[in-house]
């Protein structure tokens, strides 16, 4: 199953996510397997631009990891805990996806050859 944890489109960086995939991943006692797809919007021109034709798209997919279910605290601390868990972990893994593809995320200044 694919969920989009930050709930809409934003700058792809996961700088914020709903409880909706922590809530999931932690009662099926699922892995996280985090992925990242790049160039599917230009950098800098706002959230509706679209690539240009044939431009270079990448699905990058990271290493599987678990939400420790052993978080401790009332069910809301817990669930907090369990969606930054996620969070940092989608968002670890798109910044180790930039770098090793060289494209930039929707929000970031595009580099010279496509300005």
């Amino acid at each position: 199953m694919g969920v989009f944890p930050e709930g809409t489109r934003g700058s792809g960086q996961v700088e914020q996510a709903e409880q909706g995939a922590a809530f999931l991943a932690l009662q099926a006692k699922a892995q996280v397997l985090p992925v990242a797809s790049l160039g599917t919007r230009t950098t800098g021109g706002g959230r509706d631009s679209w690539p240009r034709l044939r431009s270079r798209m990448e699905v990058v997919f990271g290493e599987p990891f678990r939400i420790d279910d052993d978080l401790g605290g009332p069910g809301r601390e817990r669930m907090r805990r369990a969606t930054e868990t996620l969070r940092t972990g989608l968002a670890e893994h798109v910044r180790a996806a930039v770098a090793a593809t060289g494209l930039a995320l929707p929000g970031d200044t595009p580099p010279p050859s496509l300005r």
